[in-house]
């Protein structure tokens, strides 16, 4: 399994999987930010006021007790960031931008309410494109997916959300949200196939795993709140 690093009207129908992708950005990527780590990148979003960030635990990892993070906002804007916490055996972690502005932040959804076949929409950076949006679909629910983790370690992402909404590296960490725009995952692995040489490949292929908002929420508060 690989990581996936890591305006107008609403159209919304029961009975088609589609919900107005433009919306959504619009409404969306201000609360969405670039993470640079080392040579890597990966994608976070502003869930607190006070500069918090929620991302994956692998995107923050190469920094150490002591590297850099640098946030890209939206608006082109860069701050530093420091590591407030992490959970690296849910592949989880929260970062903090120091800054006395109002950040813009990304309304939470509901990951228990998710129904199989409804649309979602996917934000992030991958491959470092910043701002980047993709659609698709709830595959599938309940998917435990293990992931590798720092110190030859595995983590699970408990009860993933499986999606066809193309996410890629530098995906992870970035939001998949709802057609209301609301946080209903958050994207980090990605199914791989092999290729010619039996190497796993690095693209998308129809299958992204986000670790739901509901489990995602709660270690957040922790992190926030503990450290841990």
């Amino acid at each position: 399994m690989g990581r996936a690093t890591g305006g107008g009207e609403r159209q919304r129908s029961v009975g088609a999987a589609t919900c107005s992708a433009a919306s959504i950005a619009e409404r969306v990527l201000p609360t969405v930010v670039t993470l640079s780590v080392g040579g890597g990148n990966g994608s976070g979003e502003i869930i607190r006021d006070g500069g918090y960030i929620l991302t994956n635990d692998h995107v923050i990892s190469p920094a150490g007790a002591r590297g850099a993070i640098t946030v890209l906002f939206s608006d082109g804007r860069t701050a530093p960031a420091t590591i407030v916490g992490r959970a690296p055996l849910v592949d989880l972690a929260v970062v903090r931008v120091q800054t006395t502005e109002k950040l813009p932040l990304i309304e939470v959804g509901r990951s228990s309410a998710l129904r199989v076949g409804q649309p979602v929409v996917a934000l992030g950076a991958p491959l470092g494109l910043s701002g980047t949006v993709t659609a698709g679909i709830v595959s599938a629910l309940g998917r435990d997916i293990p992931v590798p983790a720092d110190g030859g370690q595995t983590a699970v992402l408990p009860g993933a959300v499986q999606t066809d909404a193309a996410i890629n590296p530098g995906n992870s960490g970035g939001p998949l949200v709802d057609c209301d725009g609301r946080l209903i995952g958050v994207n980090t692995a990605i199914a791989t196939v092999p290729n010619a040489d039996g190497q796993a490949g690095g693209g998308s292929v129809g299958i992204g795993f986000a670790i739901p908002v509901d489990a995602a929420t709660v270690v957040a508060d922790q992190l926030i709140s503990q450290g841990r």
